[in-house]
């Protein structure tokens, strides 16, 4: 999964596939458990795109993977606490998930994973990291250390996350304030926002549901172009083809801050 396939954050699409994984383990010898997406899907972690074509399982111990029409199967050393029970399935737990996504390379999907953990306490960085030192020889480190530097858990929504990323990746941007207070006339609080620059003189909001509702109202904003104070808003979809908002996050900022990541 990449940037282009972020859209779509409900559970639903993903139900059709927690049935499948049930239907699998209840086939599957024992030690097998759900990993990866489907791992993630198990727990509710919300992952960019579609489900996975195949239930994904890990098997605890080497040898090679194998697939099959309808499942992955990867032989993977696996200590007994990196493995819980959701629902009566048996999956990795939320540390050891944020942990095998980011080893793949997909840092899209596994900062969106580990951020959304962090943010409801699910599990910790160190968490993290203690799986990293279980396993020195995995593959994919340099993913791992990036979710470990770059994850945060004051992102509001998988498509904040998404926009930090492409951020990062393509915009030469400096670091924004995560979830800054904003402040009106009166220097009270009206309102929050996603990210925030140039001591709160500008600021972004991902307009991507409901829950952004709570930011920053009509009246703010109107409230805050008094002050002075630019107030940039996209929406998910933006993020696909991400050129045009960096363009105006670059105009607002008028290249006034240092760049550092």
């Amino acid at each position: 999964m990449g940037v282009d396939d972020i859209g779509g954050w409900a559970a639903d699409p993903w139900r059709e596939h927690r049935e499948r994984v049930a239907e699998v383990l209840g086939r599957a010898r024992s030690g097998v458990v759900a990993g990866f997406g489907t791992a993630a899907a198990v727990h509710g972690l919300p992952l960019p795109g579609s489900p996975p074509g195949r239930v994904e399982l890990i098997v605890p111990r080497s040898g090679g993977g194998r697939r099959t029409e309808g499942r992955r199967v990867r032989p993977l050393p696996l200590d007994d606490d990196e493995i819980t029970v959701v629902d009566g399935l048996a999956v990795t737990t939320v540390a050891r998930t944020v942990f095998d996504l980011a080893a793949t390379g997909d840092r899209v999907a596994a900062l969106v994973v580990a951020d959304h953990a962090l943010r409801h306490g699910w599990c910790s960085l160190d968490d993290v990291e203690a799986c990293l030192g279980r396993h020195p020889g995995r593959h994919g480190r340099s993913g791992v250390s990036f979710v470990l530097t770059h994850a945060d858990g004051r992102s509001r929504s998988p498509a904040t996350t998404v926009s930090r990323y492409v951020m990062w990746r393509h915009g030469s941007l400096p670091r924004p304030d995560l979830s800054p207070t904003v402040r009106g006339f009166f220097d009270d609080e009206v309102g929050a926002a996603d990210f925030g620059w140039d001591g709160g003189r500008v600021l972004g909001v991902v307009d991507d549901g409901p829950s952004a509702a709570g930011l920053l109202s009509d009246e703010a904003a109107v409230e805050l172009d008094q002050l002075g104070v630019r107030v940039i808003r996209w929406s998910d979809r933006e993020l696909d083809a991400p050129q045009r908002l960096l363009g105006r996050l670059h105009e607002a900022l008028d290249r006034r801050v240092p760049r550092s990541w």
